[in-house]
């Protein structure tokens, strides 16, 4: 078998646990589990129109459409993967994980 067909063979095989549940896709963990990604926590969000966005000055105050108390949304490369309580952890915000996506 040449190099074309390993490769024709290799593209047409379907991806073993591609629609398996979150835990049997973990042992894939040992070969990605060393690499970072970036988290974000997103409190609000706002609709304003940019007459406002330019207007704006050091002091203004911009109501969120969320609840003081309402959960963050955890997002990694935009996607939602988790949402959580804001909470401070000594001088640092913190999130306490209350369900995943």
């Amino acid at each position: 078998m040449d190099e074309s067909e390993n490769i024709m063979n290799s593209t047409s095989r379907e991806v073993k646990g591609a629609g398996a549940p979150r835990e049997m896709r973990m042992a894939d963990l040992e070969l990605v589990g060393h690499v970072k990604v970036a988290l974000s926590a997103r409190v609000g969000t706002i609709d304003l129109p940019i007459r406002e966005l330019f207007s704006m000055k050091q002091g203004d105050v911009l109501m969120l459409n969320e609840r003081v108390d309402a959960p963050v949304d955890l997002l990694l490369d935009g996607r939602l993967v988790a949402r959580g309580e804001l909470l401070a952890v000594d001088d640092h915000f913190g999130i306490r994980i209350l369900e995943l996506a």
